[in-house]
C-alpha cells in the first residue's frame, strides 16, 4: 500500500500505488445506470420490484398467460375463511386478485392467500412495499415485516355473497415469492447498503428481482455488466441462480452463477453486444428451493468498455482514477492503456501517466526514486523522468542506469547490471545523497559512485512511463512510484522491500 503501516513516510513528496483501492479508484469509465447512487449501490428509494410467476403463464396446468382462472364453486364462507367443493389452487403467499367484485372483495385488487386446507383459504391485506425497508423478520411475529396481516392471522372481512370464483395473479409483484430487504452498512464497500433476497417459501417458488429502470444503450455498443453476490445463510451457499435481460423482441443476454462461500463476496461479470438501440431492464433469479435461503446483492454498473472496472457512482475521470498517496499532485491517465482488469498497463509505443507541476516534488538536492515494475522482454524504456532533472532508464540488456540534470548523459553514469529481467516484478530504488548516486535492484546494491552535482529545482512535469512524455515509452507494468525528499537509508530501503516481496513475488 501507498502509505502502509510497513513502508517508509518520512520525507515522502509523492506516491501512487494502483494495487491500492484507496489510491486507485480504477479506469476512467462512466455507469451509465440512472442514478447508480440509488440504484447500484441500493437504496429504498430504489427502482426494484419482483417478477412473479405463482399464478402466471400456466401455473399447475391452468393454461393462458394474463388469464383469470376458475376456483371450485363456493361451499361457505365462514370466520372470513372460504370452503370450496373441490381443491382449490390458491397456494399461501400467492398475490391474487379478483375478475368481480362481491363476497367483500374488490375486483382487480390484490390480496395475499393463505393457503389453510386444500379446499380452504383465507384473504388477508397485500403490502405492496417493494423498497425493501419492510423485509426485515418482526421479532413479535418470526416474519417478515410486510407479512404482518398473514402472520398475526388478521384476514379481511369477506362473505359468501356473489363471492368471486375467477382469480388471476399479476405478474409484477413484490414480496409473493421473494422478500427483499436493504441492508444499511451491509455492502462490499465500507458505508454501502446491499440488497438481499429472501427465498422464503417451501414450494419451490422463488420469482425474481425485477429492476424498474431503464438503461439506455446504442445497438453496436460493447456493454459490460458487474455486480457482485455473496451467500448470506449458510443454505445459500452453492445455489445456482441467474442474471437475464429484457431487450424487447431482439436478441438479449443472461449469465448463470454460483453463489460461494458464506459472507464472501464474488464478482459477476457478463460482456456483451446491444442487439438493438433499447432501454434495457434487468432481472436477477434465485434458485427456488425447498429450503430458505438469503443472498446479497451489491455494487451494480453497466458500462459501455469490453471489461468491467471498479464500481463508481456517476463517473470517474482521467484525473479521478489514481491518486497521489500524499493528496498533492494530480495524476492524468489520459494516454493510458488498461488490461482486462481495469489496470493501467504501458504498452511502449504511448501510454504514460502525467503528474502535473508540484513543488512538493520540485527537489533541489538529496532524493530518492523508488519504483516496483514488470517490463516486457526486449523492450526498453523509461519508467521514471522528471523533466530538467532526472530520469530511470532500462536498456534492452536488463541493465538500469540514471541521469540528472548536470550531464543528461547516460554514458556518464554507465549502464551498470543484468539484473532487470523480463517478465517478474523488480523492486528498483535510485538514491542520490549529495553528488553520490547508489541503485538498488530487489535489495542488492546494483552500483554506487559520484556523479554530476545537485539536482536542481525545476517547476516542470514528471512522468511515469516514458521520457518527456514523448519517447522512450516503457513496456509492462509499474504498479508502485515513489519519491522522497531526502536519501534513504539501507535498512529503510530493505524494510520497503519486504513490505513489497510477498505482494509481488519479489526475490
Amino acid at each position: 500500500m501507498s502509505n502502509g503501516p510497513n513502508l517508509v513516510k518520512n520525507g515522502l513528496v509523492f506516491a501512487s500505488d494502483i494495487g491500492d483501492h484507496r489510491y486507485y479508484p480504477g479506469e476512467p469509465t462512466t455507469n451509465i445506470l440512472p442514478s447508480p447512487e440509488v440504484n447500484g449501490q441500493f437504496t429504498t428509494s430504489n427502482g426494484w420490484g419482483t417478477y412473479n410467476t405463482n399464478q402466471y403463464c400456466d401455473p399447475k396446468g391452468v393454461s393462458g398467460c394474463g388469464t383469470y382462472w376458475s376456483i371450485p364453486s363456493i361451499s361457505s364462507v365462514s370466520n372470513n375463511i372460504v370452503t370450496t367443493s373441490g381443491n382449490h389452487l390458491m397456494r399461501s403467499y400467492d398475490v391474487l386478485q379478483p375478475q368481480t367484485t362481491g363476497g367483500g372483495v374488490t375486483a382487480g385488487t390484490n390480496y395475499l392467500i393463505k393457503k389453510i386446507s386444500d379446499t380452504q383459504f383465507s384473504l388477508h391485506t397485500y403490502n405492496a412495499s417493494q423498497d425493501g425497508s419492510q423485509g426485515y423478520m418482526n421479532p413479535s411475529t418470526g416474519n417478515f415485516k410486510v407479512y404482518d396481516d398473514f402472520a398475526n392471522n388478521v384476514k379481511v372481512s369477506i362473505n359468501s355473497t356473489n363471492f368471486p370464483t375467477m382469480w388471476w395473479g399479476y405478474p409484477h409483484l413484490p414480496n409473493s415469492g421473494l422478500v427483499k430487504e436493504i441492508v444499511t452498512n451491509g455492502g462490499r464497500r465500507p458505508n454501502t447498503n446491499c440488497m438481499r433476497l429472501h427465498v422464503y417459501r417451501g414450494d419451490s417458488v422463488a420469482d425474481g428481482m425485477a429492476y424498474g429502470v431503464y438503461t439506455p444503450v446504442t445497438v453496436g455498443q460493447v456493454i459490460t455488466t458487474t455486480f457482485w453476490v455473496r451467500a448470506a445463510t449458510e443454505t445459500a451457499v452453492g445455489k445456482n441462480c441467474s442474471w437475464s435481460t429484457y431487450f424487447g423482441a431482439n436478441s438479449a443476454p443472461s449469465i448463470g452463477y454460483t453463489l460461494g462461500n458464506f459472507m464472501v463476496w464474488n464478482k459477476v461479470t457478463i460482456t456483451w453486444t446491444a442487439s438493438a438501440t433499447f432501454n434495457f431492464y434487468q432481472y436477477f433469479w434465485p434458485a427456488g428451493s425447498s429450503d430458505k435461503y438469503s443472498y446479497d446483492i451489491c455494487d451494480l454498473q453497466v458500462e459501455v468498455k469490453p471489461h468491467a472496472t471498479n464500481f463508481t457512482v456517476g463517473s470517474r475521470s482521467v484525473t479521478q482514477g489514481l491518486l497521489d498517496g500524499k493528496r498533492t499532485s494530480t495524476l492524468n491517465l489520459t494516454n493510458m492503456s488498461f488490461d482486462s482488469n481495469g489496470n493501467p498497463t504501458f504498452d511502449g509505443t504511448s501510454n504514460r501517466i502525467s503528474i502535473a507541476n508540484n513543488s512538493s516534488i520540485n527537489i533541489a538536492g538529496d532524493i530518492t526514486l523508488e519504483l516496483v515494475l514488470k517490463r516486457t522482454t526486449g523492450q526498453p524504456g523509461v519508467p521514471l523522468h522528471k523533466e530538467a532533472q532526472y530520469s530511470i532508464r532500462i536498456y534492452d540488456d536488463n541493465t538500469i542506469t540514471f541521469a540528472d540534470s548536470s550531464t543528461w548523459s547516460y554514458a556518464t553514469f554507465g549502464a551498470h547490471g543484468n539484473a532487470v529481467t523480463a517478465g517478474v516484478h523488480h523492486h528498483i530504488v535510485v538514491t542520490k545523497i549529495g553528488t553520490t548516486v547508489t541503485i538498488y535492484v530487489d535489495n542488492t546494491v546494483i552500483v554506487s559512485k559520484t556523479f554530476g552535482t545537485a539536482i536542481t529545482q525545476t517547476n516542470n512535469s514528471l512522468y511515469i512511463g516514458s521520457y518527456d512524455g514523448s519517447s522512450n515509452y516503457f513496456k509492462g507494468d509499474i504498479p508502485v512510484s515513489r519519491i522522497y525528499n531526502r536519501g534513504i537509508s539501507a535498512l529503510e530501503i530493505d524494510q520497503n522491500y519486504k513490505a513489497y516481496r510477498r505482494r509481488f513475488s519479489l526475490p
